[in-house]
C-alpha cells in the first residue's frame, strides 16, 4: 500500500502520511504546504510529507523546483518522502493510504488529481482558488492557501481520525457524481455558451 511505499522511500517503518500529488509548478504552492508541514513536525506530529510531484509542462526550472520539492524540512529532517511520477497503481495507493490529501494551489482549472482522491475515499484540503471549492464542495475542506490556515485545517484532521473517515466517505460519493459522462456534459455546455456570445472574431 502506500505506506509501505513511502517507507520504502524513505528506508525506514511505516509512518503517517499527507500527499502532494501534482506538477512542481509554482503555482501549485507546493512550497506553502511544506511550510505547514514543518510547523505540525515542531509541534509534535509524526507525519511525513509524500511528494509525487512530476515536471511542470510549461519549461518551468525543473531541476530547481525538484530540488526543492525534495529538500529537507526545516528543523524536521526524514519528513519528506519523494516518490517523483509514481505509476497509476502506486498512486492509487498512494491517495488510499495518505490521512490527507492537500492541493493548496493559487490558481487551478479543474483538480483531476484531487477528484482521484476523493475517489479513493481520503480526505482533502484544498485552496479557495479556482474551481477547487466548487469541485470538492462540502466533502472536503477548503482554506486560503497559505500556512496558517493550512497549518490549522491540516492539524484539525490529523487530530480527528473519525472527521477524517467521514469526510473521505464523502469525498467518495461526491467523486462518485463526476461520471465522464458528467464532465463531457459540462464542457459541452461551456462550448455551447461560447458559441452563443457575442465576441469578436
Amino acid at each position: 500500500g502506500g505506506a509501505a511505499l513511502v517507507a520504502k522511500t524513505l528506508g525506514g517503518e511505516p509512518r503517517p502520511y499527507v500527499l502532494y500529488a501534482a506538477s512542481l509548478h509554482p503555482r501549485k504552492n507546493l512550497a506553502v504546504l511544506r511550510e505547514a508541514m514543518a510547523v505540525l513536525a515542531a509541534r509534535g506530529h509524526p507525519h511525513v510529507l509524500a511528494v509525487a510531484g512530476h515536471p511542470a509542462p510549461d519549461g518551468s526550472d525543473v531541476a530547481a523546483l525538484e530540488r526543492a520539492a525534495r529538500a529537507e524540512l526545516p528543523g524536521a529532517p526524514g519528513r519528506i518522502a519523494f516518490l517523483g511520477q509514481p505509476s497509476d497503481l502506486e498512486l492509487a495507493a498512494l491517495m488510499a493510504g495518505a490521512d490527507v490529501y492537500c492541493l493548496p494551489s493559487l490558481y487551478e482549472g479543474f483538480g483531476i488529481t484531487v477528484l482521484e482522491a476523493m475517489a479513493c475515499g481520503t480526505a482533502v484540503v484544498v485552496s479557495d482558488r479556482g474551481s477547487l471549492p466548487e469541485v470538492v464542495a462540502d466533502a472536503g475542506v477548503v482554506v486560503a492557501p497559505e500556512v496558517a490556515p493550512l497549518t490549522a485545517a491540516l492539524e484539525s484532521l490529523l487530530l480527528d481520525p473519525q472527521r477524517r473517515r467521514g469526510l473521505g466517505e464523502a469525498a467518495a460519493r461526491r467523486a462518485s457524481d463526476f461520471s465522464w459522462t458528467r464532465c463531457a456534459e459540462g464542457w459541452l455546455e461551456v462550448l455551447r455558451h461560447a458559441r452563443d456570445l457575442d465576441l469578436p472574431r
